[in-house]
């Protein structure tokens, strides 16, 4: 192979179309169709005399013929970073300056493009002294190999497959800006049966809605795909459709199943308070006192059952008879503090209040108990009452 055919030779010729082929650039009609059947030329081995051998081009120089400027090889390289270029799929989706309904047309020059971009996708073949190179079969799909241009354009996001506006080159057959619908329905055929993930390894079903965003266009791919491709395409055509449905059906089951954060938000939330309800039951908990019931809840109980029955009133409940006098409650050494306020204490807060009243129902069971016992649960709901339950 001649130097003039190596890499470094392909990367000066992708390069000098590019610099053309967006129309802001000063270039004409005729100028881009003009690199455009050099660069064909030129992939094809042309002009070279003899046996026919193919062009080297580096990996990079590939999505950079496709993607332009929006590739990454172009954001490192020092030359092209300050440039604004247009890429191949762009070239065939450039919207036609004549037109006045939302750019539904396209430049004469984007059908050029879409024969240029549907031969090295699906027609070139690299030779070697005028024999081709054959490629090879994945032995995990059973299928072949794509040739390096057809593999940077099924590594291609949705996103950026939508620069060739495939849908108006389907649906423009018989208009004089419409493009190139038969090229432009190969070149779907291969991106729905053959897309792959950024990666270039994991295939990854492209759904036909995402390449032709219109009914219309839909249906006239439809019609193409009955009238000109092989039954072997169709079934892998409807095979590739099957999975990409079925893959967004598994994805919405999913969304349907899987909580929203919202939802996983506030079930976090209820637990936490599920968590906090009970932030004061500790104090039902205490441990049983040396000679104090078994039962110490329902010991609790029926001390509240005996004082209710013997007529105390709330205010009364857990103080002792050291503290209660002629119904006042007086301080520690017996004496009225007048004019102060008292000191709130546990017996006489809201909650032990409440805490005693819960605990009435229960204490009815053991009304019937000997005066003995009686007694003894009369002296222990005095202890209980009268203690600082945070001690």
């Amino acid at each position: 192979m001649g130097d003039n055919a190596g890499p470094d030779r392909s990367s000066v010729e992708v390069k000098a179309l590019l610099r053309k082929l967006d129309p802001k650039s000063g270039s004409s009609h005729k100028d881009r169709v003009r690199l455009l059947n050099r660069f064909r030329n030129y992939a094809e081995g042309g002009g070279r005399g003899g046996d026919v051998t193919t062009p080297e081009f580096y990996d990079d120089d590939l999505p950079l013929l496709l993607l332009g400027s929006q590739s990454p090889t172009a954001l490192y390289d020092d030359e092209l970073s300050s440039m604004h270029l247009y890429g191949l799929l762009q070239a065939c989706g450039c919207a036609s300056s004549h037109d006045s309904k939302d750019n539904h047309q396209l430049k004469r020059s984007a059908r050029n493009a879409m024969n240029l971009l549907k031969f090295l996708v699906c027609d070139f073949v690299d030779k070697v002294k005028g024999r081709p190179v054959p490629l090879e079969t994945d032995p995990r799909t059973g299928q072949k190999e794509l040739n390096g241009f057809a593999h940077a354009l099924c590594c291609c996001t949705a996103t950026q497959l939508a620069l060739m506006k495939a849908h108006l080159h389907v649906t423009g057959e018989n208009d004089a800006r419409g493009g190139a619908r038969d090229d432009c329905c190969q070149v779907l055929v291969l991106l729905i049966t053959r897309h792959l993930a950024e990666n270039g390894e994991t295939p990854q079903p492209l759904g036909i809605d995402k390449l032709l965003p219109t009914a219309a266009a839909r249906k006239s791919f439809d019609t193409w795909l009955m009238q000109n491709a092989s039954k072997a395409t169709q079934k892998a055509v409807k095979r590739a459709k099957a999975e990409t449905d079925g893959k967004k059906k598994k994805e919405k089951k999913k969304e349907r199943t899987s909580p929203s954060k919202e939802n996983k938000k506030a079930s976090i939330s209820l637990d936490d308070d599920d968590e906090d309800v009970d932030v004061l039951g500790a104090f039902g908990k205490k441990k049983k006192k040396e000679g104090g019931s078994p039962k110490g809840g329902q010991d609790r109980a029926s001390a509240g059952a005996s004082a209710k029955a013997q007529g105390k009133q709330p205010e009364e409940r857990g103080l002792s008879p050291s503290q209660r006098k002629d119904g006042k409650a007086v301080g520690p050494g017996g004496a009225a503090e007048a004019g102060q306020p008292q000191p709130t204490k546990w017996a006489d807060s809201t909650l032990a209040d409440s805490k005693v009243d819960d605990l009435l129902h229960t204490g009815e069971r053991e009304r019937q108990q000997t005066a003995k016992e009686k007694r003894r649960l009369e002296e222990e709901k005095r202890r209980l009452a009268t203690r600082d339950p945070l001690h």
